[in-house]
């Protein structure tokens, strides 16, 4: 991730991930407290997992958070979207789970990157919705 000033002169810049491991950078959003959310995938087949980096004002990374439980194909997680929400947590959106990969996953996490609830929704002809986790 690289920070411009509004005069387009770079600022700081960070690589985060891990060496020789392919992470699909997906997005990146400011929060509360001036730090950055960086949504990506880590593609480590057949093992998908959702990556999410915050940094600090300065691009220091805080904590780095893998969504998803399970092993294998039984879960994929494909992040689309992340936010910070109004409490300082975080609100994350993406295609997940061993039933479809078409299926919604939505997860809401707190300022210090523990889980509050998730819930993915069916999209398959059974039209249902399961909470997956607790909360």
């Amino acid at each position: 991730m690289v920070l411009f000033k509004p005069t387009h002169s770079q600022t700081w810049e960070r690589i985060y991930g891990v060496p020789n491991v392919v992470d699909g950078f997906r997005l990146v959003n400011s929060t509360y407290d001036e730090g950055y959310l960086v949504l990506s995938a880590r593609y480590y087949y057949p093992d998908t997992r959702g990556i999410i980096v915050k940094s600090d004002i300065n691009g220091n990374m805080l904590y780095e958070i893998k969504l998803g439980t399970g092993t294998g194909l039984s879960q994929s997680n494909y992040p689309s979207y992340i936010e910070s929400t109004s409490d300082g947590g975080m609100i994350i959106c993406g295609s997940h789970d061993n039933f479809s990969p078409n299926d919604i996953g939505i997860t809401k996490l707190d300022a210090c990157g523990n889980l509050e609830w998730c819930k993915t929704f069916r999209t398959d002809t059974h039209n249902s919705c399961t909470q997956p986790c607790k909360g």
